[in-house]
């Protein structure tokens, strides 16, 4: 077997990185589950909640319902860890402070809601196309 497999977790937290950097949400909410989950890096809670935030904000449906689903059932961090200097990002630092994230999603069913409601807006307009009708049977 070779070394590759044990690379992958921190070769795609690079990747991650490197588009989240550029604005990209998607890449954002990548980064947001691999600081929560630790996968390919340590463990950082607050700055996965920073990473959800800033692709939440940036329209991506997946950190936009992770963040509702935090919010709904209060997800709050038990014991602090130390906030290490955050990473360069594309979103400007005075939108969102990383001490207020330290003791992650307090339950707030307004909050949840504000984040599950774009979300649904999109599944409801999904929803309302007009398909093209079925084709013909075959004689």
């Amino acid at each position: 077997m070779s070394a590759y497999p044990s690379l992958m977790p921190s070769f795609v937290s690079f990747l991650c990185l490197q588009a989240a950097e550029k604005g990209v949400p998607d890449a954002q909410h990548a980064l947001g589950v691999i600081y929560s989950t630790g996968f390919g890096s340590i463990q950082n809670a607050p700055l996965a909640a920073t990473y959800y935030h800033f692709a939440a904000e940036g329209g991506s449906t997946a950190a936009q319902l992770t963040l509702g689903y935090r919010h709904l059932l209060g997800v709050v961090r038990r014991h602090p860890v130390p906030i290490r200097p955050l990473p360069a990002h594309p979103v400007p630092s005075h939108r969102v402070s990383p001490v207020a994230l330290i003791q992650g999603s307090p339950k707030e069913c307004q909050k949840a809601l504000m984040y599950y409601d774009p979300v649904a807006e999109r599944v409801v307009a999904g929803s309302q196309v007009t398909l093209p009708p079925p084709p013909p049977p075959p004689p």
